[in-house]
């Protein structure tokens, strides 16, 4: 009989490797949600207006000074996401085909 709780458990980490696995996931999900914000800096900073289900948050021409310094973070955090993925992959197919554990088949 399958069990959800069986099945979504976490694998059992040493405390450094644990720690190093929240933070390469928290840092994952930070790029994943600043990159595109510091993208929409760019637009606003960059005076092209930004328009939400068409409503005008910020009129085109309007250039905002501290947007555009905001959105000069953009490109670091695009390489960093990156490099944070290409991380990503290679411990998940260290995983795999070095440790032989079930890390990603309970990723699939």
């Amino acid at each position: 009989m399958w069990v959800a709780s069986q099945r979504h458990q976490r694998p059992v980490h040493e405390p450094t490797t644990a720690k190093l696995v929240i933070a390469g996931h928290g840092l994952l999900y930070a790029c994943m949600l600043l990159l595109p914000l510091a993208g929409i800096m760019i637009m606003i900073g960059g005076g092209y207006g930004l328009t939400a289900f068409g409503f005008d948050i910020f009129a085109e021409g309007e250039k905002v000074a501290w947007a555009a310094t905001l959105g000069q973070l953009h490109a670091p955090l695009a390489w960093m996401l990156t490099a944070l993925i290409i991380v990503h992959t290679a411990m998940a197919l260290y995983h795999h085909y070095i440790k032989k554990d079930n890390t990603l088949k309970r990723m699939l």
